[in-house]
Parts: C-alpha cells; sequence; structure tokens
C-alpha cells in the first residue's frame, strides 16, 4: 500500500517491513502515553515525546490512513469469505437463496421441454404421460394424476412471464406482466383476467424457481 501511494522514508528510500514494525510500535506507544493522566509538574511538549521516536515518514497523516484503510478493507475481506457464494448474483434476500429444484420446479421444466419438442403446450394427462415416459411418477409408481398436474398449468404460465421480464430487472413490474397475460390469453378460472395481486402472491415462489433454475442450468453446463 506505501509503495502503491508512493510513500517513502527519508530520503526517497522504500519502506521495509521492520520500518513498519517500528512505525506501529511507536504508534501504540505514543497513543498509550497519551491516554495516562499526568500527575506532578507539568512538562514542555517537547519533553512528553515517546521515548521511541516515530520512523520519520514522508506523508505521515496519508500513511495513517493507508493502515486505516487496509484494516478495513481486511475486515471487509473477512466478512466476505464468510458469506455464502452459491449464488452468482449474490442477492441476499431469503427468497432468493440457491435452493435445490423442488418436484415442482421438475414438473415444470417437463413442461417446457415438452413445448420445446412439440411446439406446444401440453394438457394435464399429456404432461403426466411426458414425466412417467422420463421416469418421474406419482405415488405408488404410477403416472402423475392429471388433476394433480392441472394445479400448477396456470402458475407456470403466468411464471414464463414473469421470467421474460425477470431476465431484465430484478423487480419484474407487477402490471406489465397482468398486461402480457391478458394480451396472450393467460387468464383465471373463467377468463377472468389475473389481477397485481395474484401475480404478487406467486413473487416469492417465482423468486426461488428463478434462483433454483439458474443454478440447475449452470450446473448442466459444467
Amino acid at each position: 500500500m506505501y509503495e502503491r501511494d508512493q510513500i517513502t522514508s527519508v530520503g526517497g528510500l522504500p519502506i521495509t517491513g521492520g520500518d513498519l514494525e517500528a512505525f506501529v510500535r511507536s504508534f501504540q506507544q505514543r497513543e498509550f502515553d497519551e491516554a495516562q493522566p499526568r500527575i506532578g509538574t507539568p512538562v514542555s511538549p517537547a519533553e512528553q515525546q515517546p521515548v521511541q521516536e516515530a520512523l520519520p515518514i514522508e506523508g505521515d497523516d496519508v500513511a495513517q490512513t493507508a493502515v486505516a484503510g487496509a484494516q478495513a478493507a481486511a475486515d471487509t475481506r473477512r466478512a466476505r469469505v464468510n458469506a455464502t457464494i452459491d449464488d452468482p448474483q449474490q442477492d441476499e434476500s431469503p427468497a432468493a437463496q440457491p435452493t435445490a429444484l423442488t418436484t415442482v420446479d421438475r414438473y415444470y421444466l417437463a413442461w417446457t421441454n415438452f413445448q420445446t419438442e412439440h411446439g406446444e403446450e401440453p394438457k394435464a394427462e399429456q404432461l403426466s404421460a411426458y414425466l412417467a415416459g422420463r421416469g418421474m411418477k406419482g405415488r405408488g409408481g404410477k403416472p402423475v394424476s392429471p388433476s394433480t398436474l392441472r394445479r400448477y398449468l396456470l402458475p407456470f404460465r403466468v411464471y414464463t412471464l414473469w421470467a421474460e421480464q425477470r431476465v431484465r430487472t430484478a423487480n419484474p413490474p407487477l402490471e406489465v406482466i397482468a398486461q402480457e397475460c391478458t394480451s396472450r390469453g393467460v387468464t383465471a378460472q373463467h377468463n377472468r383476467p389475473l389481477t397485481t395481486d395474484y401475480i404478487a402472491d406467486q413473487v416469492d415462489d417465482f423468486e426461488r424457481r428463478w434462483h433454483a433454475l439458474t443454478r440447475h442450468h449452470m450446473a448442466a453446463r459444467q
């Protein structure tokens, strides 16, 4: 740090590790002496100097600032070492922490893969058969019930539109997503328009899925 800031000893000589040790000892002694109460006859400022003289350093104030900055940086580095590093975006919010894929996340992946292969969204019965063909079955080794899958189809559609906005911003605007749902025919039961309140209720799980899928795809590429 002294070399970076061009802080040198007397005569422009480089500062060595030994010089710094002497400087630190002097600084500590000076702090200790100043903290002690003075008893007896006042003495002149010259007589109040510590026994061990500080190493003459050009830019002494800058040097002390640099030492303080280095300590702060070291503390910061120690804090970062203890932080979770699995998440590429380093997002600290609980919803954004990386998690393993849930069963429903895997249903969603199968739902998107079916569309890639067949060019259309699968019905619940088709998704059930598609999952079974890939070894994902329900209780007793039977295909996942279409009635179970049917409840996820609407959230899957909304998540897809939410994810399109999530690529652009960390806080996808709910109004824009609601408008996209309307324009693409994604509606609630009885063709009712989806509200921002409905989307807001899904956001925490959407954010969790976003990070889980991101981590899954990154692992698949390794």
